[in-house]
């Protein structure tokens, strides 16, 4: 990536020769300015320190700093961080920081998204990183739960048939909480002056323009939510703009199917936003976020500029 100010380069290789030895080697990430400045960056994931690792980017980039990134912020063995025969050790603090996914990128990356707010993609591609951190250094919430409920199960013999008696009522409870999440959407669109035609049917959302030729379309099916283009009514033929709605959809999630050809078919895509979703979410913020939604993709609409009368 090169930008006018700045460079960064991954798995940058270096092989040369100074006054005393021959360095060679690979470093994960280089950042570089126009002043000659750099930033190293030591991916170290589930890998072993090399002997001399931090010692040779050190003599490669002299006096720049070294961040030695790790999921728990772990410190690097002294065979990468010294040179035994010449009574020479990198210091921390000095010559390399250490790092960590768990604390300062997770930090960095929320950080990010509230700066991506208006950003839709971006912040969708944010929150799916962040879940990312949060799953490899064991921070996911179900893990943390699922202890914290065996702990309470095992300490307490009486809650093991509270705990079945839950089990057995949770599909009645996400539904009761889903039908909350539709009666909250209602309201988010009555109280607002979108362009748009909005009523609840069979489980989903219809969202319809005047003349437009297809309609915005949403709808529950157990614990998924799609979201897709239809058209008005039988006699529409939307299928012409179908490569911009595949567009649209592909922000909001990793795949999306065309079945615009079969009858009563569409094209739809299970929404990423709701899916990725804890339960306590959907049902206080999801209504917000599907109502900016809907109204990113009549605005994205707007800028495609399309035939949407015939």
């Amino acid at each position: 990536l090169i930008t006018n100010q700045y460079e960064v380069n991954t798995e940058e290789f270096f092989d040369f020769t100074n006054n005393k030895d021959n360095i060679s080697g690979r470093i994960d990430i280089v950042i570089k300015n126009n002043f000659g400045d750099a930033i190293i960056i030591e991916n170290k994931i589930n890998a072993k320190d090399q002997n001399k690792q931090l010692i040779r980017y050190n003599k490669r980039y002299p006096d720049m700093p070294i961040l030695y990134l790790t999921l728990n912020e772990d410190k690097p063995k002294k065979h990468s961080r010294s040179e035994i025969n010449n009574n020479f050790e990198l210091i921390e603090g000095n010559d390399f920081v250490c790092i960590s996914y768990k604390k300062d990128i997770l930090m960095w990356v929320e950080n990010c998204m509230k700066e991506a707010v208006n950003f839709p993609i971006l912040r969708e591609t944010l929150k799916q990183y962040l879940n990312l951190i949060k799953y490899i250094t064991n921070q996911n919430t179900n893990i943390i739960m699922k202890e914290e409920m065996f702990n309470l199960i095992v300490n307490n013999p009486k809650s093991i048939d509270s705990a079945i008696l839950l089990e057995n009522n949770m599909p009645y409870i996400k539904e009761k909480i889903i039908k909350k999440v539709i009666e909250k959407i209602t309201n988010q669109f009555n109280e607002t002056q979108l362009p748009f035609t909005t009523h609840f049917e069979d489980y989903g959302f219809v969202h319809q323009i005047g003349k437009w030729n297809f309609q915005i379309y949403s709808y529950f099916e157990g614990e998924t939510l799609y979201l897709g283009f239809d058209k008005k009514n039988k006699n529409s033929d939307y299928t012409n703009n179908k490569d911009v709605f595949i567009k649209i959809l592909q922000r909001y999630s990793n795949k999306v199917k065309d079945n615009s050809t079969r009858e009563n078919g569409w094209i739809y895509c299970n929404l990423r936003a709701w899916q990725n979703s804890s339960w306590s979410n959907r049902y206080v913020n999801f209504p917000e976020e599907y109502f900016g939604i809907i109204k990113d993709i009549y605005q994205s609409i707007l800028v495609e500029n399309i035939d949407m009368t015939k």
